[in-house]
């Protein structure tokens, strides 16, 4: 009988003190959503890339030749230890015309099974007439399944093709048309894949290879990595010599049997020191721009997620201590009534215990209902932009899903066993009488005399609470400080994106215009154009560039002539901002490419051109830049390296006199001339990042939503929680005729100042938080220089001092109701 008493008083204390149950809930379920949530959508982003690349067998092992491969190469790969499967593709570059303009375009053929485009609509080519090509280009093109695709100067494959499917390149995820446009550094914009036979293939440019095991494994986990890298080193011990040496004997022999046929007595003599060594290059998928990205993204957005939660789990705590004590006060006489009947304290303790974990069970379980479900969607959304996976799904990690339930329950039932085990130490004829008033003590203030000899009754008092209950001020202050971090962090990502438009296509890009082509005259048309002020003649290339630990980056290569007059198209600093020029001898690198494969001036990289040559140099300089990694060298390093310079593009300045509706018309009147391969304005390139990154105004709604809630729960939990201990006090201000504003005012002033102390310590922390941004979201191609407008601090004191005005007005109603008769009753 006595214990169903016990569990029914236990629900009533649920309802009765629903405030501050839902306190409790509420700061555990943000808490775990925060925790559970980013790392959920993470996974959710590993595991969906995972399923495609199983679902399409994307290759994991890649192999590229200086001198192609044959099927001699593709048979000794087969018979390496370790591989299930090894396949031969050919790719062919060629030009084909979307609305009027000549696009670079990647042929391939299709292999048996690995990298099998994935279908969007129609059928994989039958024959040799039919191709299939991606998305992008029937977007851009207009064109669709029926229609025909007509390439230009073509060396093996057909001159014309009929399209039979639209698809999606499984080896390329980036979304080139959105968020993640600035990041593909691939010479051609679209992909087609066509059938093998009926073209004459001399040898396949690339092999792929499937290794045994690894489709039952996750794609970016230590174990895939850790087999791969055994399958990489057994092929190169195992292979690439034997074959590179096999291939070159072949070479020799061809040389010398040509030479023969011409005259027999000469072919002992050949001269075979030009015949270059065949190189075979192996990569593994980390060498696929779309595969690295996604793992450094979900890499970046975790590193962020791992700190926001520690804000909730602390005030959590503190929310739990805060209220249980309190609750412990107000039930002083019930705790000894149970004793006196003979229940054990840890009867006692019990129906505390439960009430906080019920709060935190239930706050928990809708966390990771948030987390799980709601937050990945809205990350999603996100990574639409970015990649073009055809599939998200959901997942549950038991870990994080139960792990970040029994994290804070436990760290709040801790809380509560401290709040209620120093009650339960006392006899029940203690318990049973009201608790004896603290000794009073001098509070810092009144040490400072003039200070305090100045300050009213009312803010004396004011003072004197603030001081007397630091627990309380330790929620306020810390809970507060957490919500201005967020909003400030929040106003700096806004801040910071909005700053690189300028500080990338005004400051750094000087130019208007590149243009690619690959007539030497378009030069000289473009400068007798009225439109055009002024242009310069450069190469552009593809570049790779790998540091000694490994790791490789794919970058722009751009080459000058000595006498270039680079200032006026590009603006080449070093990360002081002091001006540098680009001499002989001279290798300039951005500097997002060095941070992310961790180089510096003076050391030495390895630079892959697109013909595959690959080459040591010594960085001399490195540059600001902020969207995309650029390679910088002038044309007699060049030459020295990769042998003949051959000018490829055109960098042009517009007049400063014609409008933007004149500059439009020009390009498209630039893009239909002989000899013109593609144009690119800074302007285009402007527009298509604002429009792509409008999506970061989703992640300010969010951060500022998280910090708007945390706000509500510190200071609601700390009016209640000061109102209910302060009643008899604030019935006696109002049996002395304060106004209920005065009352207002005599609780809110306490309120207001502890706000005040939070965003004081607040705004220094989230300026920190901001900047930890560069480093924690160190993303390949994009430097994220932390920017915070001065408007930006004005903001975030604005909306915490917001948050505590909008919790200030639901409280006063609390305070209006306050039954001045109940509430001077004596106890005893």
């Amino acid at each position: 009988m006595m214990m169903k008493a016990s569990n029914k008083d236990i629900r009533r204390t649920i309802f009765r003190n629903k405030k501050r149950f839902c306190s409790i809930l509420i700061i555990t379920a943000l808490g775990v959503m925060m925790l559970s949530g980013l790392k959920a959508a993470c996974d959710d982003l590993r595991y969906s890339a995972d399923q495609f690349y199983d679902a399409q067998q994307v290759f994991d092992i890649q192999i590229v030749s200086t001198m192609g491969l044959d099927e001699d190469d593709l048979a000794a790969l087969r018979k390496a230890d370790g591989i299930e499967r090894a396949e031969g593709v050919y790719r062919e570059t060629v030009y084909t015309s979307v609305k009027g303009s000549s696009q670079n375009t990647d042929v391939q053929t299709l292999g048996g099974q690995l990298n099998t485009p994935y279908l969007l609509k129609g059928r994989l080519p039958e024959n040799e007439k039919e191709i299939a090509v991606s998305k992008t280009y029937a977007d851009d093109s207009g064109k669709t399944i029926g229609d025909t695709i007509r390439f230009h100067a073509p060396s093996q494959i057909r001159s014309t093709y009929t399209i039979s499917a639209i698809v999606q390149d499984p080896s390329d995820l980036n979304n080139k048309d959105g968020a993640a446009s600035f990041r593909s550094i691939s010479a051609s914009r679209y992909v087609c894949f066509i059938r093998e036979d009926g073209i004459s293939i001399p040898a396949y440019t690339a092999a792929y290879v499937q290794v045994k095991g690894s489709r039952d494994m996750m794609s970016y986990s230590d174990e895939y990595e850790a087999l791969i890298k055994r399958a990489k080193k057994t092929l190169e011990q195992d292979v690439k010599k034997q074959q590179e040496d096999r291939r070159y004997d072949e070479l020799v022999e061809q040389m010398k049997l040509a030479a023969a046929a011409i005259d027999p007595e000469a072919a002992a003599h050949v001269d075979t020191s030009s015949i270059e060594h065949p190189k075979w290059y192996i990569q593994d998928r980390s060498s696929l721009s779309s595969y690295s990205n996604i793992e450094s993204d979900a890499a970046s957005i975790e590193a962020v997620g791992t700190a926001f939660p520690i804000v909730f789990f602390t005030v959590a705590i503190l929310i739990a201590l805060t209220t249980i004590t309190r609750m412990v006060e107000e039930e002083r006489l019930l705790i000894g009534t149970y004793k006196a009947l003979g229940f054990r304290n840890i009867e006692i303790m019990k129906k505390y215990l439960l009430y906080a974990g019920s709060a935190c069970l239930l706050g928990g379980i809708i966390g990771d209902i948030g987390g799980f479900l709601l937050l990945p969607k809205f990350v999603f959304r996100i990574f639409q932009t970015l990649y073009l996976l055809p599939n998200y799904s959901l997942q549950f990690d038991a870990w994080y899903g139960i792990g970040g339930i029994a994290l804070f329950t436990g760290g709040i039932l801790i809380a509560v066993w401290i709040a209620v085990h120093g009650e339960l130490k006392h006899v029940p004829a203690v318990l049973m009488r009201p608790k004896a008033p603290r000794t009073g003590a001098r509070v810092l203030l009144e040490r400072i005399r003039p200070l305090w000899r100045n300050l009213t009754f009312l803010n004396k008092v004011t003072a004197r609470n603030l001081f007397r209950y630091k627990k309380r001020m330790l929620m306020t202050v810390f809970g507060i400080m957490g919500c201005s971090a967020l909003v400030l962090c929040a106003m700096a990502i806004n801040d910071s994106v909005s700053a690189l438009i300028p500080r990338q296509y005004e400051h750094i890009y000087r130019y208007d215009l590149m243009v690619m082509t690959d007539d030497a005259h378009v030069y000289q048309s473009l400068s007798r154009d009225d439109e055009v002020s002024e242009c310069l003649t450069l190469l552009v290339d593809n570049a790779t560039i790998k540091s000694s630990g490994n790791k490789e980056e794919r970058v722009q290569l751009m080459v000058f002539s000595e006498q270039a007059d680079v200032a006026s198209y590009l603006s080449l600093e070093d990360l002081n901002g002091d001006p540098l020029t680009l001499e002989e001898g001279d290798v300039f690198v951005t500097q997002n490419a060095s941070q992310v494969l961790d180089f510096s001036v003076k050391d030495t990289i390895r630079v892959q051109n697109s013909d595959l040559m690959e080459k040591r140099v010594k960085v001399t300089g490195i540059v600001q830049n902020y969207l995309g990694n650029t390679i910088y060298m002038s044309e007699n390093t060049y030459e020295s390296l990769f042998g003949s310079y051959g000018e490829n593009a055109v960098l042009a300045n517009f007049r400063g006199n014609i409008s933007e509706q004149q500059k439009d018309s020009y390009v498209q009147k630039l893009e239909n001339r002989d000899g013109v391969l593609s144009v690119v304005s800074t302007s285009s390139m402007q527009d298509a990042f604002e429009a792509s990154f409008s999506l970061i105004t989703s992640v300010v709604y969010l951060m500022l939503a998280m910090a708007a809630a945390l706000a509500f729960v510190v200071l609601f939990t700390l009016s209640t929680t000061n109102i209910s201990e302060r009643v008899r006090e604030l019935a006696t201000i109002k049996v002395l005729g304060f106004y209920d504003k005065e009352v207002h005012s005599y609780v809110n002033k306490e309120t207001l100042l502890l706000t005040f102390l939070g965003i004081l310590i607040g705004l220094p922390a989230g300026t920190i938080l901001a900047q930890s941004l560069t480093y924690v979201l160190s993303m390949p191609s994009i430097h994220f220089a932390v920017t915070i407008h001065p408007i930006s601090y004005l903001y975030t004191v604005l909306l915490s001092f917001g948050f505590a005005v909008i919790v200030n007005l639901i409280t006063n109603r609390v305070l209006n109701h306050i039954d001045m008769v109940e509430s001077l009753k004596s106890m005893e």
